[in-house]
């Protein structure tokens, strides 16, 4: 039994990502392949690998930031990330890897669901949207929102980055 502490969003996080570890192949990323890992329950953060076990995200303070696998996850009850696939191989695209690249050390003011407010609030999956067609659209501020615009053409499933746990942990 799973101590009360996790409460039943930790819980379920655990069993998809045994689920996803021991039964399904894993995969390496490719040079721009769209990321993410589970906050909490069905919350997400997403961002894209740039090579070298590197990847580029958007901080919730707008800093735009180049972190290791193991600061990705750093702060989420995530115990893997996944990679956007078509079928069993990994995708990328190299334009948002260079896009995504080209942002890093800078600070981007998002604001929430494109309604500018006092105190704008950042949001990952409009940076990776961004960093994926090239235009900023706030509206865009959920994974689903990357799901229906790119998967089936592109990516047909999620699966696990295959990484040592020492790299995670």
């Amino acid at each position: 039994m799973l101590p009360l502490i996790f409460g039943l969003p930790a819980a379920l996080n655990l069993a998809e990502s045994f689920i996803d570890n021991v039964l399904r192949d894993r995969v390496t990323p490719k040079l721009g392949s769209i990321l993410y890992c589970r906050l909490v329950g069905p919350t997400t953060h997403t961002g894209i690998y740039v090579g070298d076990q590197q990847i580029v995200e958007l901080l919730g303070s707008g800093e735009v930031k180049l972190s290791s696998p193991k600061e990705f996850i750093s702060g989420t009850q995530a115990v893997s990330i996944y990679v956007a696939c078509k079928g069993s191989e990994a995708v990328g695209f190299a334009k948002a890897a260079e896009r995504a690249r080209a942002l890093v050390g800078k600070t981007l003011d998002y604001p929430t669901m494109g309604i500018p407010t006092e105190r704008h609030e950042y949001n990952c999956h409009c940076f990776v949207y961004e960093c994926l067609t090239g235009e900023h659209d706030s509206q865009k501020w959920t994974l689903l929102d990357i799901e229906n615009k790119f998967r089936g053409e592109y990516f047909d499933n999620w699966r696990v980055w295959d990484l040592k746990s020492e790299e995670l942990f």
